[in-house]
């Protein structure tokens, strides 16, 4: 699976070092990319594919809520989440109805808004809409889910070669080690992935029908 895609539009440098240092430290797989004025935002989304935009509402030539016009124009389908030094809700509402995903004030403990944003839109299956998701926190409800899913594509050996992905969720060390370790030793479920943020593990793996040969 291709790594998550960040741009960070700030015209502050040392504003967008510390939000790459936030979402650094607790997802270090994602590649965030910066942008420091609209010229080099517009410039980067058009050769790019990105999965997010994080939006400083105020900057020197333009604010957020401009911006997200120029978005429109675009028409191109990646979540914004706008970032502001203070709350407004006039603001908060315009830039919502002009389609922000979500609107995140820098007061209190902006390292934790930002990184539960970030994990929220690019790991909870907001965007993942080829993936089962399954949110599970120990490893019998796993084994559980997964095996009965795999039962359900037997029935499905007729339209070739048949894979499906699905995210699993653990709240403990435990149950994603045990779950790690049955894996290895079953047929056609396989560890693609694997996401480790503040006490919680994300696995995604793949499945096909037990027993079946897939050629890639």
């Amino acid at each position: 699976m291709k790594n998550k895609r960040i741009l960070l539009i700030d015209d502050s440098k040392p504003q967008r070092k510390l939000i790459r240092l936030y979402i650094s430290n607790e997802m270090p797989d994602i590649i965030i990319d910066e942008a420091d004025c609209r010229v080099d935002a517009l410039f980067a989304i058009n050769n790019n594919d990105y999965d997010l935009i994080l939006l400083d509402y105020s900057m020197p030539t333009m604010t957020g809520l401009e911006f997200m016009r120029e978005l429109e124009d675009m028409v191109i389908n990646i979540p914004v989440v706008m970032i502001t030094g203070t709350g407004n809700e006039e603001v908060a509402a315009r830039a919502f109805k002009m389609g922000v995903t979500d609107y995140i004030v820098k007061s209190g403990d902006l390292e934790s808004k930002v990184n539960k944003v970030v994990w929220d839109i690019l790991f909870s299956g907001k965007r993942d809409n080829d993936c089962i998701n399954a949110n599970l926190s120990s490893f019998d409800s796993a084994k559980k889910i997964v095996k009965e899913y795999q039962k359900k594509l037997e029935q499905n050996l007729n339209l070739g070669c048949f894979r499906e992905k699905m995210l699993l969720e653990f709240d403990s060390i435990d149950g994603f080690n045990s779950f790690s370790r049955w894996v290895l030793g079953e047929s056609n479920i396989n560890i693609k992935d694997i996401q480790v943020f503040i006490n919680k593990y994300i696995v995604m793996v793949t499945i096909s029908p037990s027993n079946y040969v897939c050629i890639p």
